[in-house]
């Protein structure tokens, strides 16, 4: 956004459901650090957290007497004349907010190329998450079954795990290979 559409500074935040807050995720531009005063905006407040309570886009060609910018002083000390700010919304829900101030006013083109992207964000935004989820269940299931596979190593009883349609050896405990009169080779054979 700041690159192609010359924005002087552009920002996503990502909600944060449980805290009705949205977190600052991405800064490019004249400010980068994702913390200060707009790195956790309460849902309603702010521009940005009114945004995405109100699902709809705020968006002006008239930043230093929209009442809607909280530092219009700011602004005008800056040169910002406009301002873009979209909600993230896949099916309904809000998943954050990507807005952006540059020092030009604002073409209909570029309003319409900003809710594209704002989509397209806001598709990666789920996706990044689903990712997240499925790799922390994959993590605990893994510390769940090396947990289980230590408890089933220290038992005095023979206890082999066998997995697939090939019934291969996965586990076999020193009680199991004493059995079978056999060392760890049989890890892996069917």
């Amino acid at each position: 956004i700041v690159q192609h559409l010359d924005a002087a500074f552009a920002r996503v935040w990502t909600s944060n459901e449980a805290n009705a807050v949205l977190e600052l995720r991405a800064s490019a531009g004249m400010y980068r650090h994702l913390d200060g005063g707009h790195a956790r905006v309460p849902l309603g407040q702010f521009k940005i957290g009114r945004i995405a309570a109100r699902r709809t886009p705020h968006l002006t060609n008239n930043v230093p007497n929209d009442p809607e910018i909280s530092d219009r002083e700011w602004a005008r000390r800056e040169g910002m004349v406009s301002f873009a700010g979209h909600p993230l919304l896949v099916e309904g829900r809000v998943v954050g907010v990507m807005a952006m101030f540059a020092r030009h006013p604002l073409t209909d083109t570029t309003l319409a190329t900003l809710a594209s992207v704002a989509d397209q964000i806001a598709l990666g935004v789920v996706r990044e998450a689903s990712q997240l989820r499925v790799q922390m269940a994959l993590a605990e299931a893994r510390t769940a079954r090396a947990q289980l596979d230590g408890v089933f190593m220290q038992l005095p009883a023979a206890v082999c795990c066998l997995d697939g349609p090939d019934h291969v050896f996965a586990l076999a405990n020193s009680a199991y290979l004493r059995l079978i009169g056999r060392g760890h080779e049989v890890i892996g054979k069917s």
